[in-house]
């Protein structure tokens, strides 16, 4: 399943335009960070000093950096790597001195289902999820809430996808080698049976 993102800067848009950029969610949340990141570099409203990777593009604002936190803006503006400070990312040192915006939302989604201030993990998380298991996962986390959803609750619960509960039903029933020719009540038997079971839009989960 392919998901989307759409990453509003919100220094512009705070300036009285709309400018941002729509990303692939599924990614890991360091390569969404440098998307958005890279992003922010571009806007016209950049007012933060940050330390730009020339290797990667990596991005850190320069109050994250432990050698040049807490130094006059005019310090950093002249800044040159004296140091040798290396990229968290890559481990160059291969260094430059820029300026971003700093804020961002999520403004739109395509796909997955996130808020306007998600945090980049979580999207990571969810899209990845939605990749591997499409439907059943948002299925799944209808159902339980996506706070508390995890891969290895899903795997012990998902039990398949089917056209009907009274198709699972079928299928429980043939699997645990039921007689089911005489004097069966499938409508009950479904009925008792999705005690222990929710279906949601074709999917079937223990409950």
């Amino acid at each position: 399943m392919e998901t989307q993102i759409y990453i509003a800067d919100l220094a512009a848009y705070n300036a009285g335009f709309l400018r941002g950029k729509w990303i692939d969610a599924n990614q890991t949340p360091e390569e969404l960070s440098d998307e958005v990141y890279n992003m922010l570099l571009e806007s016209p409203q950049s007012n933060i000093p940050c330390i730009v990777c020339t290797d990667c593009n990596h991005i850190e604002h320069y109050v994250t950096i432990p050698e040049i936190k807490g130094r006059l803006l005019s310090d950093v503006n002249n800044w040159t790597n004296p140091d040798k400070i290396t990229c968290p990312s890559c481990g160059s040192d291969q260094l430059r001195q820029s300026v971003t915006a700093e804020e961002f939302a999520i403004h739109d989604t395509d796909g997955i289902n996130v808020g306007e201030h998600t945090n980049l993990q979580t999207v990571s998380e969810l899209a990845q999820q939605l990749a591997e298991h499409g439907e059943a996962w948002e299925a799944y986390t209808s159902n339980v809430g996506s706070e508390y959803a995890n891969q290895l609750d899903f795997d012990d619960c998902y039990q398949g996808e089917y056209d009907s509960k009274e198709s699972f039903a079928e299928s429980y029933a043939d699997n645990c080698g039921m007689d089911t020719n005489q004097y069966f009540n499938w409508k009950q038997f479904t009925y008792d049976l999705f005690m222990d079971y929710v279906f949601i839009d074709g999917h079937v989960f223990s409950s």
